[in-house]
């Protein structure tokens, strides 16, 4: 049988914690006096083993195209074509299809707005897997021009850049529908640079204007045009009851 311990000898969390960082900094102390090293040197390392870290579980998570197909519909019935993934921390992956990131969201929480009436009511933190699952179930699909980050950059670097992988991308779009398969180009630049050469190869580009990116105050008038062009469509948004 365990021996039962006595209240006086458990030791809470806080009084471990506590107790490591008082020996860790009478540690620190010491070695300083020695000149060993410095606070400022021993801060410098451990900001260096912090994003060793992070870098290590970035390294390990799913990559953009592992989770694109993890969430591809077996037939697409609505293509949608943005920028690309949003420029991550090294804690953290931004990314659409990322299931684990719901942090500045905006694309992802606009584009489930429109398609699922219930999501405010329903959605709570930890649901993006069961939305995205949901996404995939009506035939919605979302593919970048450019798969790595590229939002940051001056627009004609950006620019440069999706007009040098246009070719590959294309491609990618031919394999991945029909040309009767509508597609929504979303951004001022996406919509400059795809809407010519895909209406010239026949692809059913549902919209000529311009379909605004959810962020920075558009995410209102994006909506808005979203779900006027999946209307005419004969898009009907789906609700449901209990979990999301």
């Amino acid at each position: 049988m365990a021996k039962k311990l006595d209240q006086k000898e458990i030791v809470s969390f806080e009084e471990l914690l506590m107790s490591n960082v008082i020996e860790q900094e009478a540690l620190v102390n010491l070695l300083e006096k020695k000149g060993m090293v410095t606070k400022a040197e021993l801060l410098e390392e451990i900001k260096k083993i912090k994003n060793k870290r992070a870098l290590r579980k970035l390294e390990i998570m799913p990559t953009v195209q592992e989770l694109r197909v993890r969430y591809q519909p077996t037939n697409i019935k609505y293509l949608l074509l943005a920028e690309s993934p949003p420029e991550s921390q090294p804690h953290e992956f931004r990314f659409f299809y990322n299931p684990e990131n719901e942090n500045k969201d905006y694309f992802f929480r606009s584009v489930m707005q429109v398609i699922f009436p219930d999501f405010k009511a329903l959605y709570r933190k930890g649901d993006k897997g069961k939305l995205l699952e949901r996404f995939k179930e009506e035939g919605f699909f979302m593919i970048d021009a450019v798969d790595t980050p590229i939002n940051n950059m001056p627009e004609k670097e950006r620019n440069q850049q999706i007009a040098s992988e246009i070719n590959a991308r294309v491609a990618e779009i031919q394999k991945l529908i029909s040309k009767q398969t509508p597609i929504f180009l979303i951004k001022k630049n996406i919509f400059s640079i795809f809407h010519p050469v895909l209406k010239e190869m026949g692809f059913n580009v549902c919209h000529d204007e311009i379909l605004p990116f959810p962020s920075t105050g558009q995410q209102e008038r994006f909506k808005h045009k979203f779900k006027e062009l999946l209307g005419k469509l004969g898009f009907e948004p789906k609700a449901r009851k209990g979990e999301p």
